[in-house]
């Protein structure tokens, strides 16, 4: 154990060691998330998946504690940078992006993931990949005015647990249609609702986001599964309850199934889908990584001809061969999930040969349950 790791009382053992093991998945890099990415480094983890989709303005100089050449550079970037080069025994990766938007594996291998997000959409969006995929999720947030800070903790561990749909009100779903962002330093652009917070307001809601990480990973104290904890500044009061599922909630509460196997691209659509487990009775679709199945492709003579491939942006769509034109996608055959039936004549093809563009993963969505299977090379 390092001497400057504490023996913590109720845990066996080095818990520094048990610490290095672990990824831990940090989403938004604000005022709380920029600290949280900090304090989650300290400890000595393995590594720190850090996720933002904002860049730096020149009111973050105060409230984040960045220098004035890190304004217009992406959030998340930075933050591992910094993380980076004074923690380089840990395995530090930046996504600069909206979670919406990233793949959907971006938090497979971490053992929890802890978000601090300025809209309830973006919470909703983390809440929907954690339940899916098994993995805890802890939000941390802090309100300016009543000075107070919150932290839930979402196991995520079967059909019954709670998931962030679970407790909104009637007003949080009209945040959620309005787009509305929460901004910690108040800085107000379109859909923005500024909210101002002192920056120790935001420790505090990182630091107890960070310990309700540790209490949960290891068991530490009283179980943090599934709760909510509210610290009240003006009254100097915390208050703790339990969070539960909501019978009426619309969204999905179901933990896919997570596999590996050697060079995906070498398999066939057939042979992932058999080796997840599924039979052909169970099949209803698949996602292949960010690809989208394009069905036909057009050009210059007017004819739309098969094309039949997982394409992305990336994607060259070739030559005709009549008329030797640029082809381009039919945007009326493209999807992002394909059902089985419409290319069932291509279940026996090559990954490699039926999308350009190699795949990390395979999406197989039964109609009862899912399946992620990924390269067995990765993390």
């Amino acid at each position: 154990m390092s001497d400057r790791t504490p023996q913590i009382v109720g845990f066996e053992g080095d818990i520094g060691l048990a610490i290095a093991g672990k990824t831990v998945g940090v989403a938004g890099g604000g005022a709380v998330g920029g600290k949280v990415a900090e304090f989650v480094a300290s400890m000595g983890p393995k590594g720190v998946v850090i996720v933002d989709c904002d860049v730096y303005e020149e009111a973050n100089i105060a409230t984040q504690g960045i220098n004035t050449g890190d304004v217009g550079q992406p959030k998340a970037t930075c933050i591992a940078e910094r993380l980076k080069s004074r923690y380089p025994s840990v395995d530090v990766r930046a996504h600069h992006g909206r979670i919406e938007d990233l793949p959907f594996d971006t938090f497979v291998g971490c053992a929890i993931v802890i978000a601090s997000f300025d809209n309830i959409a973006a919470e909703m969006e983390i809440s929907r990949r954690c339940m899916m995929l098994g993995i805890a999720l802890v939000i941390a947030s802090v309100s300016g005015e009543a000075m107070a800070a919150q932290v839930r903790c979402y196991s995520n561990r079967d059909a019954d647990s709670p998931c962030v749909a679970c407790g909104l009100s009637d007003v949080e779903w009209q945040h959620v249609d309005r787009e509305t962002q929460f901004s910690c330093d108040g800085v107000a652009t379109v859909n923005t609702m500024p909210t101002r917070s002192f920056t120790a307001l935001s420790s505090m809601a990182a630091s107890m986001g960070v310990i309700t990480v540790l209490r949960h990973l290891f068991g530490i104290g009283v179980p943090a599964a599934d709760t909510f904890a509210h610290f009240d500044g003006l009254m100097t009061e915390t208050a703790r309850m339990q969070l539960r599922r909501n019978a009426n909630c619309a969204e999905e509460h179901t933990n896919w199934k997570r596999m590996q196997l050697e060079a995906v691209g070498d398999q066939s659509l057939r042979s992932i889908v058999t080796a997840a487990g599924f039979h052909n009775g169970d099949i209803a679709s698949v996602t292949v990584g960010e690809h989208d199945f394009l069905g036909r492709a057009v050009c210059d003579c007017e004819t739309r001809r098969p094309f039949e491939r997982f394409v992305n942006g990336a994607t060259p769509l070739g030559e005709c061969d009549i008329c030797g034109a640029t082809r381009i996608a039919d945007p009326s055959s493209r999807v992002r999930r394909v059902p089985i039936s419409e290319i069932k004549h291509l279940a026996e093809r090559r990954l490699g040969d039926l999308a350009e563009v190699p795949a990390r993963y395979v999406i197989v969505h039964g109609r009862e349950r899912s399946a992620l299977v990924r390269e067995r090379s990765e993390s």
